[in-house]
């Protein structure tokens, strides 16, 4: 994917990992340095060193190509500047001859030793090393714990020749760029990018319980593994390293069991048979079984199989009891009431769960979880469910509603043959905010309004609910998509690898919704979705009116503006000379071919008046009143005088008197003549 320079993000590059060499391999992966680049330079996060590959400003970038761990200009001579991160401490690169790279510190200065630039710090030492061929030159950027004789030793060693740092970085940015080819061409490839070298840093190599490599948890106290980051992390690493997953796979099949045959939530790299800690969820199975690369491997797949079995079996319960959660605090439904108090179905629906997943993977554990599963669906529907609220709620052990609702409530949506009805009512909780949707994701449990703090979003529950997105309807999914992708927004960085391995598992789904496009109205997405249908129609009509209404002037028999000003002088000359027949003719016509429906009022009330004149008083009460009708602002004050008139001269005393009542409460105060007669008039009317 080429960029071009205004998309290389700032926000990607701060997270550019440099870490320092070390002899002891567990430390060399605990980076120290985050670095961000400007204009191809590298400074450190941490320290007052920089690396500058010393372009000058009359060098004009043509493209680059952004990977995770490196990236690569080109300039308008069609030279290029390639830098890759190539091993925890150490950077290769290629820069044109004539750049001046070189290291800087602000509080000392660089020392040389031949060709080596050294920057010398408390514990680490920075090294540069230049090696010149042609029209580049190749350097190795290296962070070294110990003394300056280690790291020169092992920048030599990564310089043994250029044509080896030519083929190196070849090689490395055909194999690093594979997964860019994987995307929607209109995915966002920096913060990919960012992801992809986040959860890069929490593989660790083979130590202590751990007998390959396994999934460093930077929140536990003590350096370790839980297997909550390994069920997130894992299966985003299979859509762009897949190598990786056996390997992870098989340590986690190796690790040591809990006391019930299971794994344990945490383990720690200074203790292989700890077993104090409480067992992981039982959501593994959920979250690994199903992976291409494990399904590759029948006899890792078997392996990894029976572990989850064995896991599964701790958690079931006695016949016709619920299974009760080891650490009560771990439950789904917080914060209600004391957590020991509550039966806790969330357990149960996660069993579930996790009983199909088994059964689809092996045939032969669908009988043997039969009986279990059946009894545990038969319980949450038959116990848990409130008519009432159409939701899934706990109980306490006095049988009282605990009146939240929780997110295990969500957990039967995942169910392989749910109760249609109840699951379409589930739904609802994804569309309705004040439930369990946040902007950021899927709540804990349902806010009230006396809560102090917003019910967490935790990224471990939102990996739990990605497989909706392939189950629910396509704009229930985008609006839950849309939740998670601003959940990502809002750690740019990524200091959360789990937040990093949710935006990864989203993109096989960035091609089916625009997760933008659901932060506004329903309206709004509606017109976006039928955007080319609609814009299509717009122009149809826009390119037809004029045209149809041309035609339809065109021959239509009606005055134009000229005619009918004519007409109307004529008709007025008419009835000025007292010519009423034809002066009522050409008002007629008016009447009937007029363009103008501002006027219409005027040509009634003038007919009115011949009609009036000529003794027909009920065709002249009905163009009054049609002209009254047509002057909703009350402008003809002359036709409502003329109806009470009307009415007098056909014998309709009271109408006439009601009518001429109605004119002098509107009129009595700018007309005072008109007050004065209307009252003599009606005084003459009543005997």
């Amino acid at each position: 994917m080429i960029f071009d320079t205004q998309s290389y993000s700032p926000n990607w590059i701060e997270n550019f990992p440099f870490g320092p060499l070390s002899d002891d391999r567990a430390e060399s992966l605990r980076h120290r340095f985050l670095t961000h680049s400007s204009h191809g330079s590298l400074k450190a996060r941490e320290g007052s060193w920089r690396f500058d590959p010393g372009l000058g400003v009359d060098i004009e970038e043509e493209s680059m190509l952004l990977l995770h761990q490196g990236f690569e200009f080109t300039f308008s001579n069609g030279q290029t500047y390639k830098l890759l991160h190539l091993a925890p401490g150490l950077v290769i690169g290629k820069i044109p001859a004539r750049a001046r790279p070189e290291l800087f510190a602000a509080d000392r200065a660089v020392e040389h030793e031949g060709d080596l630039q050294i920057l010398r710090f408390d514990q680490d030492v920075v090294g540069l090393l230049q090696q010149p061929v042609g029209d580049s030159i190749f350097f190795v950027l290296g962070i070294q714990s110990g003394t300056t004789d280690a790291l020169a030793a092992r920048l030599k060693e990564n310089a043994v020749q250029a044509e080896h740092l030519e083929t190196l970085l070849t090689l490395e940015f055909k194999k690093r760029s594979q997964w860019l080819d994987r995307l929607p061409a209109e995915f966002h490839h920096s913060l990919t990018g960012i992801a992809i070298e986040r959860l890069l840093d929490v593989l660790e190599p083979a130590r202590g319980p751990f007998t390959g490599p396994w999934i460093r948890d930077d929140t536990l106290e003590a350096r370790g593994m839980s297997m909550e980051l390994c069920c997130a992390v894992i299966p985003a690493l299979s859509l762009f390293r897949p190598d990786l997953v056996p390997e992870l796979i098989q340590t986690l099949v190796s690790l040591p069991t809990s006391g019930t045959g299971g794994w344990n939530a945490v383990y720690s790299v200074d203790s292989s048979s700890d077993t104090s800690t409480a067992p992981a969820l039982p959501t593994i199975a959920h979250h690994l079984l199903r992976l291409p690369a494990l399904k590759a491997s029948t006899d890792l797949q078997r392996s990894f199989l029976d572990r989850c079995r064995a896991h599964l079996e701790g958690f079931l319960p006695e016949k016709d009891a619920l299974p009760v959660w080891p650490d009560p605090d771990r439950a789904f439904t917080p914060e209600i009431t004391d957590p020991t108090e509550l039966i806790q179905f969330d357990l149960a629906a996660l069993l579930v769960l996790e009983m199909e997943t088994c059964a689809s993977a092996d045939p032969g554990s669908n009988v043997l979880f039969r009986s279990e599963r059946d009894q545990l669906t038969h319980r949450i529907w038959n116990d848990f469910w409130s008519e009432k609220r159409k939701r899934l709620l706990d109980k306490t052990v006095q049988e009282e509603w605990a009146g939240r609702v929780s997110v295990a409530s969500l957990i039967p949506l995942l169910w392989k043959n749910p109760d249609k009805e109840k699951i379409r009512q589930l739904r609802q909780c994804l569309h309705a905010p004040e439930d369990l949707r946040d902007f950021n994701g899927i709540r804990q449990w349902q806010q009230k309004k006396d809560d102090p703090i917003p019910p967490p979003v935790r990224m471990g529950t939102q990996h739990l609910f990605l497989p909706l997105l392939s189950t629910l309807p396509a704009e229930s999914s985008a609006v839950l998509s849309a939740d998670w992708h601003r959940a990502v927004e809002g750690d740019p960085s990524f200091s959360d690898p789990s937040t990093a391995a949710l935006f990864i598992r989203l993109i096989p789904y960035a091609h089916k919704i625009n997760p933008n496009l659901e932060r506004y109205p329903a309206w709004v997405r509606t017109l976006e979705k039928h955007r080319s249908v609609l814009l299509g129609t717009a122009a149809a009509i826009l390119l037809l009116l004029p045209a149809g209404f041309g035609i339809y002037f065109a021959t239509r028999p009606d005055f134009n503006h000229a005619e009918e000003r004519l007409e109307s002088g004529f008709a007025e000359t008419l009835y000025t000379i007292g010519n009423l027949e034809e002066s009522k003719a050409a008002y007629t016509r008016l009447i009937e071919l007029s363009r103008a429906e501002s006027r219409r009022n005027q040509y009634y009330f003038q007919r009115g008046n011949i009609h009036y004149h000529n003794g027909d008083y009920p065709a002249a009460l009905d163009d009054y009143i049609r002209a009254i009708e047509l002057d909703p602002d009350a402008y003809l004050y002359k036709a409502r005088w003329n109806v009470a008139q009307a009415h007098a001269k056909l014998g309709q005393i009271q109408e006439a008197v009601e009518a001429m009542n109605e004119f002098i409460r509107e009129y009595g105060e700018e007309l005072p003549a008109y007050r004065a007669r209307g009252k003599n008039a009606i005084a003459l009317w009543q005997p």
